[in-house]
């Protein structure tokens, strides 16, 4: 065969390809790169080959073979670019026509169809609660069309019929991929008409997903879209269809189907590719795998179409999906490559939150399970920025490590440990990253006692624990340093990450620079609403004060959700004493808890709960010299809103042993100093002391947080 130089007039096809590439001879060249001449053996291009068992040679018509020996059929330079890129016939030749710089001429109208014919074909998969109308809703909203008769890029015309019908899936603009259900030649079961577009996903039904919702099943086909989301829909659960078996799953599209649900599950087919290829992607992608109940074999089926075709029980289904929901993600054991994310433009991502907000309004919201609780208390949800702060030496770190070893703990013998804190089941990366600690003795003993307490061996090594220090790294550019390492991370783990920064005002040069001070936070802001990030940060107090330290802390408190303090509690000389509080200043949206009394224990290293004879007797201390933090909390049950002075220091004599003097200046420290109240219905207040001559002093509360039922969580049932 003479190799024909083409012109910029000359068609794009199979003969013009074959003709300009003397025989495909040169497209074997460009995309094997082990090959170097007809008849030489070199690895196999599709599977793992550890001895060469391939060759390419010259078939009796003049074109040039690719041959497997260890598989079947041998194929031409065409098909071997259609495998080669996952891509149908006209694909296939435009790759090649652009990777080898051919200028052929592409057409312009490639294939076209009539709409038309009949959807009846589709009323088998309904289940006993579905109407017709349901499916044919569900069928437009995926924009899928039935075609009377259709013309191929190849220029063959099909007419279809009512026991071989046809249908149209819209993929893109100008780009349709053909359907027919019942055709028994697989060759002419699929074809697409059009030019596959840039934008182009092989997934389907990515564009009619929900901003949010509690399951997405990743379903192997259109048609398994297409049934699962009709009868699905009304438990929460959607779907979207790979195009085949073998679709790669972009990072991009992972990360959007984990934003848009609580889980992400593979569903594929159960026959031996496809419960091959669920393994594989379950651990590729860290997916939890959904093999569809052995009833449906039993009953000669294979996907979830044939689930409701053969109207097996969508009780069994529903049951056995929330078994694998309750178990936990697997593993990643492929690290995906890091993309690079470009932003939107301004207006275009204001308009795009805006249509997401829009959408979640007029839904009942459903809360995320918090990473951590206390009993019904959330205590650190997911997404949020959460604060430690305490004086030097008040455990801030040992506390903050609790937190990790709860959240790595591979067995619930490690509960002791953990504080009366509880973990979501969900799996969780925990990342540590210290400024303070020498990297000799001190941060690595932390890590050790982090992983002994999460029930690990000092010689473990729990993947989804990282830590680093940023310690030596110079100030001006620790925030960028603190931004590469997350972002590494975030590229090799699909599970919702936990970010300790031990301690943040490190973590910029200037903990007074507003302007610094701004950007750590925009930036731990963009990861908790995009990347999956929670945030716990430890932060120093001032001296002599209760607030955080700098303006770091400042902007720290007003964007957390959780605000901690932890120290000693002071004794009747008003000297620390042997018993730490743990207290919750600020819980966002919750009712704060009862603070949680604590000890260090020399023996484990760590910290561990007081015994309640033990806190009695420090708080009977504290009540002999009437401590303001206690007539802060019984002002708070006592004033409902406000009592006169009189009365209210007669009931304070009955809780506190100590002279009307003592609880008079208390009161006063209490309103000058702003200390703050919890009343009984758990808002925020501060004292204030009404005074004019001649009339008695009255004391009241007055409300400067407020916590409204609106603000509450707004749980509504879901089906797992």
């Amino acid at each position: 065969m003479h190799h024909l130089l083409p012109t910029i007039n000359t068609p794009l096809t199979k003969q013009t390809i074959l003709a300009a590439t003397n025989g495909g001879l040169d497209i074997f060249s460009h995309y094997i790169s082990d090959f170097e001449q007809p008849k030489k053996a070199f690895k196999a291009v599709f599977r793992k080959d550890e001895h060469p068992s391939a060759n390419v040679f010259q078939g009796e018509s003049g074109v040039y073979i690719y041959k497997d020996f260890a598989e079947g059929k041998p194929i031409n330079a065409i098909d071997f670019v259609m495998r080669l890129k996952n891509c149908p016939f006209y694909d296939a030749l435009i790759y090649i026509n652009q990777d080898l710089g051919l200028r052929l001429r592409e057409a312009q109208n490639r294939g076209s169809f009539e709409v038309g014919g009949s959807f009846d074909y589709w009323s088998q998969f309904e289940d006993a609660s579905t109407t017709v109308s349901r499916i044919a809703a569900t069928l437009t909203k995926y924009e899928v069309a039935g075609v009377k008769k259709y013309v191929t890029d190849k220029g063959y015309t099909v007419s279809t019929t009512a026991e071989n019908p046809a249908f149209a899936f819209n993929l893109g603009e100008g780009y349709t991929k053909i359907y027919r259900p019942l055709e028994k030649n697989p060759k002419h079961k699929h074809c697409y008409i059009g030019k596959r577009t840039s934008t182009y996903q092989s997934i389907f039904g990515l564009s009619q997903l929900p901003a949010q919702c509690s399951v997405i099943l990743l379903v192997e086909g259109l048609k398994d879209c297409i049934i699962a989301n009709t009868n699905l829909n009304e438990d929460g659960i959607y779907a979207v269809g790979l195009d085949n078996v073998s679709t790669k799953i972009p990072d991009e599209i992972l990360r959007q189907l984990h934003s848009k649900a609580n889980h992400v599950i593979l569903c594929l087919d159960t026959d031996e590719i496809g419960r091959k290829e669920s393994n594989r992607k379950s651990q590729q992608y860290g997916l939890r795998n959904f093999i569809l109940p052995s009833l449906l074999s039993e009953n000669g089926g294979k996907d979830i179409s044939d689930w409701f075709c053969l109207k097996l029980d969508k009780r069994l289904l529903l049951d056995s999906l929330g078994e694998v929901l309750a178990s936990p993600e697997p593993k990643l054991s492929i690290t995906p490559e890091p993309k690079e994310n470009k932003p939107l433009p301004l207006l275009e991502s204001l308009l795009e939150t805006e249509k997401k907000l829009a959408q979640l309004a007029t839904q009942p919201i459903v809360y995320s399970p918090p990473l951590v609780n206390m009993g019904e208390v959330p205590i650190i949800r997911r997404g949020t920025i959460n604060i430690i702060q305490g004086k030097y030496g008040s455990h801030k770190s040992r506390i903050a490590e609790a937190f990790c070893s709860l959240l790595i703990a591979n067995s619930s013998d490690c509960m002791q440990h953990c504080l009366n804190f509880e973990r979501t089941d969900e799996a969780i990366t925990v990342v540590y990253i210290d400024t303070e600690r020498n990297l000799n003795e001190e941060f690595p003993t932390a890590i050790q006692s982090i992983k002994q307490k999460g029930c690990y061996g000092v010689n473990d090594t729990p993947v989804d624990f990282r830590f680093t220090s940023i310690k030596q790294v110079p100030r001006n550019k620790r925030l960028q340093a603190v931004k590469t390492f997350i972002e590494q991370i975030r590229t090799q783990t699909t599970y919702p990450m936990f970010v300790l920064l031990d301690v943040v005002t490190d973590c910029v040069s200037d903990f007074n620079n507003a302007s610094e001070s701004m950007q750590l936070f925009d930036y731990l802001g963009n990861l908790c609403d995009n990347f999956g990030c929670t945030f716990l940060l430890v932060i120093h107090q001032n001296p002599n004060s209760d607030k955080a330290r700098g303006h770091t802390g400042t902007e720290a408190t007003n964007k957390a959700s959780t605000v901690m303090q932890i120290g000693y509690e002071k004794g009747k000389n008003n000297e620390d004493t042997d018993l730490i509080s743990l207290k919750f200043l600020k819980i966002r949206s919750a009712k704060r808890p009862t603070p949680v009394h604590l000890l260090y224990d020399e023996n484990q290293k760590g910290l561990v709960l007081a015994h309640s004879d033990f806190i009695q007797k420090i708080t009977a201390e504290r009540r002999q010299v009437a401590d303001s933090e206690l007539v802060a909390e019984k002002l708070g049950e006592l004033l409902k809103p406000s009592m006169p002075q009189k009365e209210l220091l007669l009931v304070l004599k009955q809780s506190f042993e100590c002279s009307e003097n003592t609880l008079k200046s208390r009161l006063e420290e209490i309103t000058e100093k702003k200390i703050e109240i919890i009343d009984h219905k758990g808002n925020i207040c501060t004292l204030r002391a009404h005074t004019a001559n001649g009339k008695p002093t009255v004391y009241e509360l007055e409300v400067s947080e407020q916590i409204t039922e609106s603000e509450q969580p707004f749980m509504i049932c879901e089906l797992f």
